[in-house]
């Protein structure tokens, strides 16, 4: 998902949404779950995909990301 040249916290939102459509990106994650999932917690897709980005910038440097 990250490319050579950029970090963690240059991936948009948008960006990753783009690729989930994508069946090799991430293949064996269930997209429906994370729908349900985000529905469930009463928010939107893209406001948990912008959390799970915000969580891993936190944390990018330890993963190299």
């Amino acid at each position: 998902m990250v490319q050579p040249d950029k970090k963690i916290a240059q991936v948009k939102v948008k960006s990753v949404k783009k690729k989930l459509k994508k069946k090799d990106f991430a293949a064996k994650v269930n997209r429906e779950e994370i729908r349900e999932g985000a529905a469930d917690l009463g928010l939107e897709l893209d406001e948990v995909i912008a959390h799970v980005l915000g969580s891993l910038v936190q944390v990018g440097e330890d993963l190299g990301l």
